[in-house]
């Protein structure tokens, strides 16, 4: 028979109140109700609390325990600008991040980064690219140019402005948003 931690702390009360010490009353309620059903240090326990607070059977409130927030309210608060983040919704809701996770994983919803759209070249770009590339041949057709002279590196292009791709949040299934690149302009000078 399994007991509850109101009946096991109901029988120690009664074993404290017949002036029993703590491991009597443990061994008394292990032989009536089967081995392990209360150690011996849970009996310690409690036995101090009786001792100083006299007849508290229950456990004191306990701080730092979960918040109930709307689940609703917070699906809703993401549906309306989905690029929120979860530590900006916690502190909306006064709650801790992890619980927003959790929230919107129930939800069906995934994190996911916005998709980068390619950069293409207008054709006057491509014309300009062109005719530097056309220049350098020339120059090296007409012997102006030795090839030791020129630094070469891995071909790894950095965009002027990158753009910030930043997370959603999305149904399973929804698509994420995209970004788009820049065209980048010829800056004056």
């Amino acid at each position: 028979m399994e007991l509850s931690r109101k009946e096991k702390r109901l029988l120690l009360n009664f074993q404290f109140k017949l002036n029993l010490n703590a491991s009597e009353a443990a061994r008394n309620i292990c032989e009536a109700y089967g081995d392990g059903t209360m150690p011996i240090c849970t009996a310690q326990y409690w036995f101090k609390i009786f001792r100083e607070e006299e007849d508290r059977l229950t456990d004191m409130p306990r701080s730092g325990g979960r918040n109930e927030i709307n689940r609703q309210a917070a699906i809703n608060r993401v549906e309306e600008d989905p690029s929120m983040s979860c530590r900006l919704l916690a502190n909306e809701f006064e709650c801790h991040h992890s619980t927003i996770e959790d929230i919107f994983h129930k939800a069906g919803r995934k994190c996911l980064k916005s998709k980068c759209v390619p950069y293409e070249l207008t054709d006057a770009q491509k014309k300009k690219r062109f005719d530097a590339c056309n220049r350098v041949f020339e120059r090296y057709s007409n012997d102006q140019l030795d090839l030791e002279q020129i630094v070469t590196c891995d071909e790894k292009w950095v965009a002027f402005d990158n753009p910030h791709r930043g997370n959603e949040w999305r149904s399973l299934g929804q698509p994420s948003s995209s970004t788009q690149s820049k065209i980048f302009e010829k800056r004056s000078e």
